[in-house]
């Protein structure tokens, strides 16, 4: 996701002719003729990575792992977490003694008559597995025709993650688009065609999940399409 591409733009040095907007967005909706890079990812998906992620950063109860309670963003790199895990029992009692490790609990919930109980897996999805963020509220948009306006207004590239994209192929194309008007096609070219230090095998780090990953029934994948149906929409656009 979002960490895959600015991995591999730190790589290629090209952060520094631009703004970091991973993982909180620096975008507004009064931007004009700006050049920006986003990922797009099926909902659906984003929602399984975001919730094995979880089981993979957070301890479980039966966890091996060195604990920490300092896991935020660079204090336990995801490369480190074979060893160490988060201990942080306002998640781990609702990942772990609320929903038992089942995504599928948590959909339930996300689609329950019940607003109350709705509301609270929202919140757990947004606060704690930090995926609340729609694709609409990255753009910082309030409507789907400020969406709109924004993606005619700036110049929008795009890198799709999502199996059956090649994410290393996509990526000097959309970095070159990014920066030819400001470097020129020279530099652009020479930047984003480096050897960089991203290896060819890149992937999210939720593919660390010791054993099976998520796997969603019919009714939680409606579930969580309805979540998002407003990203689907928005997703059409491009």
């Amino acid at each position: 996701g979002g960490g895959s591409v600015e991995e591999w733009l730190k790589s290629h040095n090209v952060y520094r002719y631009g703004r970091r907007c991973h993982p909180w967005s620096c975008l507004k909706p009064s931007m004009r003729g700006k050049h920006v890079l986003l990922n797009i990812r099926d909902p659906v998906d984003r929602f399984i990575s975001a919730f094995d992620w979880a089981k993979v950063r957070v301890c479980s109860p039966d966890d091996k792992r060195r604990m920490s309670s300092h896991g935020g963003p660079g204090i336990i790199p995801w490369y480190r977490h074979d060893k160490w895990c988060l201990k942080d029992p306002s998640i781990q009692h609702v990942l772990y003694g609320k929903y038992h490790g089942d995504a599928n609990l948590l959909a339930a919930d996300l689609c329950s008559k019940d607003s109350k109980v709705k509301k609270s897996a929202r919140a757990f999805l947004h606060y704690k597995l930090r995926h609340g963020y729609t694709l609409r509220s990255r753009l910082r948009a309030k409507s789907h025709s400020a969406a709109r306006r924004f993606l005619k207004r700036n110049k929008v590239y795009f890198v799709v993650i999502e199996e059956g994209f090649d994410f290393m192929a996509q990526m000097p194309d959309a970095a070159f688009e990014l920066l030819r008007d400001a470097l020129g096609k020279k530099r652009a070219k020479h930047l984003v065609m480096g050897s960089g230090s991203v290896a060819d095998t890149h992937r999210h780090s939720s593919k660390e999940l010791k054993g099976p990953p998520t796997k969603l029934t019919d009714k939680s994948m409606r579930c969580i399409a309805k979540v998002y149906a407003k990203d689907y929409k928005l997703i059409n656009l491009f």
